[in-house]
């Protein structure tokens, strides 16, 4: 579908248009747990890392295993994806793309943004399978 959309459109364009496609069903279907997620101001620094740790692995369901590397001096938690879902279940590379940059990170960074409680940052690999994920303290 992206690749008709970018017939007519700039790429760009393609991109914000799905990217706030799916970021407004994100926040559809995560309506009840987002205001929860303000909770995590309140975590004490010690149980932070284990609480991040708890929450990033619910996410399995939609990038597979997924497990903490380490930590930045500035108290950012490093995740590593090691083959992402959103990768493997497109197959060929040019979906894979739009389903990693639009669907998966465009989208959960406008959901998870630097300004609200849980900050996400997706770095991904590509063409390889993996991402890391930072869990930036809000």
């Amino acid at each position: 579908m992206t690749g008709e959309l970018q017939r007519d459109l700039p790429l760009e364009s393609v991109s914000e248009l799905v990217s706030d496609a799916i970021a407004g069903r994100l926040r559809h279907w995560l309506r009840f747990l987002l205001p929860a997620f303000n909770a995590v101001k309140i975590v004490p620094k010690r149980w932070y890392a284990p609480v991040m740790d708890m929450g990033v692995s619910m996410s399995t369901f939609l990038v597979g295993p997924i497990h903490r590397t380490g930590e930045e001096p500035d108290g950012t938690l490093v995740y590593e994806i090691p083959e992402c879902a959103m990768h493997v279940v497109a197959k060929t590379s040019p979906t894979q793309d739009n389903s990693c940059l639009m669907g998966c990170k465009a989208s959960c960074e406008k959901v998870f943004h630097a300004q609200g409680p849980m900050p996400l940052e997706f770095d991904p690999h590509l063409p390889e399978l993996s991402c890391t994920l930072r869990v930036r303290r809000a």
